[in-house]
């Protein structure tokens, strides 16, 4: 629920503040976005941190969360706008940007599937001992497991997930949805 403030966020700058941010050059957004983000840093005195998931903001104003995330929100919609024009209508760009709702609202059980396999590897093969059952079964959101500390680089195998799975669930949702209207409208007839 935490994230769907910054999903409505997200909508509300399509709907309502686009066709303004759309009409200021790129460089002039940037340096706005840039200056703005480093104004609440030199207020604070440092780069804050803070973690969705558990809602922890260490001490900061939510309102600085959100004013942070929405600058954030308004950078990554200006980036795709640019990339988009280098690269076109590209099919997998428009599948993870038909589908942000679901990534985001699912991203979480995602990452968890990964340590869950992590887990049962654990318990029944030689591989992965190094696993933390502990934070695992405490469900420490911050945890993330990398089999015998080994290639950090493998923390990839939890981003693919987290836009991998959510996209599958979403279409097998689509697909569940649009058998039932057909159904609906069979009986209707």
């Amino acid at each position: 629920m935490h994230l769907n403030i910054y999903y409505q966020l997200g909508i509300f700058y399509k709907k309502n503040l686009e066709k303004y941010f759309k009409n200021l050059k790129n460089d002039i957004l940037f340096i706005i976005i840039f200056l703005s983000k480093f104004l609440i840093h030199l207020y604070y005195g440092k780069e804050l941190l803070f973690y969705y998931g558990a809602s922890n903001y260490y001490n900061y104003s939510p309102i600085s969360v959100f004013i942070i995330s929405f600058l954030g929100i308004i950078f990554w919609m200006r980036f795709c706008d640019i990339f988009e024009s280098v690269l076109g209508k590209n099919y997998y760009i428009n599948i993870i940007a038909d589908n942000t709702y679901s990534i985001m609202i699912n991203h979480a059980l995602a990452i968890n599937m990964i340590k869950t396999i992590y887990f049962f590897i654990s318990k029944y093969t030689k591989y992965c001992k190094s696993f933390n059952k502990e934070k695992y079964f405490n469900y420490d959101h911050k945890y993330i497991y990398i089999p015998n500390n080994s290639v950090r680089q493998l923390g990839i195998i939890y981003v693919l997930n987290c836009l991998i799975f959510p996209i599958i669930l979403q279409k097998i949702i689509n697909k569940i949805k649009k058998n039932i209207l057909d159904k609906i409208k069979e009986l209707k007839k």
